[in-house]
Parts: structure tokens; C-alpha cells; sequence
């Protein structure tokens, strides 16, 4: 993380409030003066869109839109958003969001993102590789600038507000349309990740790492949803390390589907999680005390689309989860079942997710999860977010 010079039109506590929220995410971000110089920038976007904090920054990138549009839309208070930004070694999606005080422009937030692969004229890129990504970008690329509006009303609130009602009343507002936009960025990534899987696209990335490691992390962040959500959570691991070459992140991606969907189903009593591994498979087991699934409805889980909530007889969602999950095991080489005893009785879930190993590969020493729980646009805070909240703004 950098700071370039002191000088700062806006407030040093707005200041301070948003590079403590970004600073340690994984989505790249920094934050600019009124003359677009970059005066803070944290590491995501020094790897992923050097060209942004080196040199001029802003000033030497080619914007679509003159300086003098740019600055006249940004001090109208309107966000500037550009879905494919090129420069000859560099290529990006760019938002900037205005910081306005006592109505003038003051600054701005900038997200980042590399372009997807679709805006290359590379032919190793599949037509379905292309839709998802697209697909994916042009969904969270808006969804982080009305990230970043929100968080600048959230510190604003209080200025913004006549009283202390109204200023609650308005938190609490913001707050929801921030729940809202990670049920859209949920759902997206989803539906990008179905596609590419269903049309054979996607190849898994694989890392070799210590497995129990891994995963007793994961379950201290799943324990730590189950007390807020006044649920007993038990989980065992293999007992001795366990040095494996497998996705860690499709794995991660998987254990989280099907924890949120036990969430989801179980308002009191308790959630299992069981993980042995033997002959090149790691067994995943989860079972839960919740409502169940009806006889009739246990044929059609996989069904995309299909969603029914036996409790409040109604759909429980968009009907992907389940989908998903079975495509995602499958493609991988391993086998899920899923099993209920009728209405009332629980459900169990269990999958097989194939693994190898090689001694000769250098063992990954970082912590492979750890931007699961520093950062609030990662992949734990997103999938979970339907049943334990969306992290606050």
C-alpha cells in the first residue's frame, strides 16, 4: 500500500474509513485526488493494473471520454464506469467514483479489474469462456462502484442526516441495498461458473497444500456463522496433515455450497461436517437437523431453477446452488449424493472429490485461504452472504 503526498481535499477521517475497508482486499483499489493523481492505492491494484499508480496514473490513461467530460461528469456527482479500458500492455475495466464535499469534487475511488479474456484477440479462448466472462465482468464491474457509493453515503450519514433517526434510518438503508447487491454478485458468479462448467469450459487450477490446514480455517469462519446464527456446528478433519495436489478453491467453492444451503434449511439444532480422505478421494459429509426434503421434491434438487422451501412453501431462491454443485463434482471427476428422510428429518449430503500427490512439487507455504476472511468480496463472504449477512459497509 502507498500514499502519495499529504495533501487531501476530503476528510482525513473518510480518508482513513476507506483504506482500512480496501486495504487488505483482493479487489483492486485506490483512491485519487481531484486532479486524478492516485494518492493511495493498495497491493491488488499495484499487480493487477500497474500502469494505474505508476507514472501519472489516471492522467496518462486513455479514458474514452475527454479530461474535460470526465471531470464534468464526475463533479455533477455522477459515476464514471468504462467496461473496456486498452492500453498497449495493459487492459482493465476502470470505475471511478466521485467524492464530493460542500458540493465540489473532492476526489475519487477508482476500482480495477483486468479485461476479461473475451477482449483479447486470443483464439485460445472458447466462445463459452467468453460469454461467462463477459457475462461475469459486466455484473460486478457496477456492482463495485455502487460498493463504493454506498460506502461513501455510510460515512456521510451523519452529515447527510437532520437527526439521529433519520441517520439510523438511512444506515439501515444502506446497509440493505448492500445485502441486495451481494445476492446479485452471488448470483452471477454463480450462473458464470454454470455455464462455463455445462459447456465444458473451465479447466481447475490445482495447488499442492497441507488439506486439514486448509480446512480448519474454513471451518473456524463456518463455526463462527453458525454461533451468530444460534446453530451447533461440528466438524472433524483427518487426524494427521494431509499434502495433496487438488482445486482448493473448487473445493472451498463446493464445501460453501452445500454449507449454505444447510444454513438456509436449518433454523435450530445442528450442522455436521465430516472430511476423510482415503484412496485418492477426499469424502465430504454434510448433514443437518433442518427441515428436510419432501419425498416428492428429492428427484427434482438437481433441477435448475427448481427451489422450494417446505417451511414457507414458497421458492427458497433462484435454483442454481444444487446445480452447480452437482456439475462442479462431476466435472471433477467425483460423485455427490444427496439424502433426506422425508419433512422434518434432516438432510445429508456427501461428495467425493478426486485428489493425487507428488512430492516433487513445491508444497504452497501461504496461507491459501486467507483472503477468504480479509477481504469482503471473497469468495467465502459471497457465497455465505445469503444466510449470514452481507459483510457491513
Amino acid at each position: 500500500m502507498q500514499v502519495k503526498g499529504d495533501e487531501r481535499l476530503f476528510s482525513s477521517l473518510l480518508f482513513d474509513n476507506l483504506t482500512d475497508q480496501y486495504r487488505k482486499s483482493a479487489t483492486a483499489f485506490a483512491i485519487a485526488d481531484d486532479h486524478l493523481r492516485i494518492i493511495w492505492y493498495n497491493n491488488a491494484i499495484a499487480k493487477q493494473c500497474p500502469s494505474l499508480v505508476m507514472g501519472e496514473g489516471l492522467e496518462a490513461v486513455k479514458l474514452t471520454v475527454g479530461r474535460d467530460a470526465l471531470m464534468e461528469m464526475l463533479s455533477l456527482g455522477k459515476v464514471f464506469y468504462t467496461p473496456c479500458l486498452q492500453e498497449p500492455l495493459f487492459r482493465y475495466c476502470v470505475t471511478i467514483v466521485p467524492i464530493l464535499e460542500n458540493g465540489s469534487f473532492a476526489g475519487g475511488l477508482v476500482t480495477a479489474s483486468e479485461a476479461s479474456p473475451a477482449v483479447s484477440s486470443s483464439n485460445n479462448i472458447s466462445g463459452t469462456e467468453q460469454l461467462s466472462a463477459v457475462f461475469s465482468q459486466q455484473i460486478r464491474e457496477p456492482l463495485f462502484s455502487v460498493f463504493s457509493t454506498l460506502q461513501l453515503l455510510n460515512a456521510s450519514a451523519e452529515q447527510l442526516a437532520e437527526n439521529t433517526e433519520q441517520q439510523v434510518k438511512l444506515q439501515e438503508g444502506i446497509q440493505q441495498i448492500n445485502q441486495q447487491c451481494y445476492h446479485l454478485l452471488r448470483f452471477s458468479m454463480n450462473f458464470a461458473e454454470l455455464i462455463r462448467l455445462e459447456n465444458g469450459a473451465g479447466n481447475s487450477e490445482s495447488q499442492r497444500v497441507e488439506l486439514c490446514g486448509f480446512l480448519e480455517r474454513l471451518c473456524t469462519a463456518l463455526h463462527l456463522t453458525a454461533l451468530d446464527k444460534g446453530i451447533d456446528f461440528f466438524f472433524s478433519l483427518p487426524p494427521k496433515p494431509l499434502y495433496l495436489i487438488c482445486d482448493t478453491n473448487r473445493l472451498t467453492y463446493a464445501i460453501l455450497l452445500l454449507m449454505a444451503n444447510s444454513f438456509r434449511f436449518t433454523a435450530q439444532g445442528s450442522i455436521r461436517l465430516q472430511v476423510s480422505a482415503a484412496q485418492n478421494n477426499i469424502h465430504v459429509t454434510v448433514s443437518d437437523s433442518g427441515c428436510g426434503i419432501p419425498a416428492e421434491n428429492l428427484s427434482r434438487i438437481y433441477d435448475l431453477c427448481f427451489s422450494y422451501d417446505p417451511v414457507q412453501k414458497c421458492a427458497a431462491g433462484p435454483g442454481i446452488g444444487l446445480t452447480l454443485l452437482r456439475q462442479m463434482i462431476l466435472s471433477s471427476g467425483g460423485t455427490l449424493l444427496i439424502t433426506s428422510a422425508g419433512l422434518g428429518k434432516g438432510t445429508t449430503a456427501a461428495f467425493d472429490f478426486p485428489y493425487e500427490n507428488d512430492f516433487s512439487i513445491p508444497l504452497l507455504h501461504q496461507d491459501p485461504v486467507q483472503g477468504h476472511f480479509n477481504d469482503r468480496f471473497s469468495l467465502f463472504h459471497i457465497l455465505m452472504s445469503g444466510v449470514a449477512g452481507a459483510p457491513e459497509i
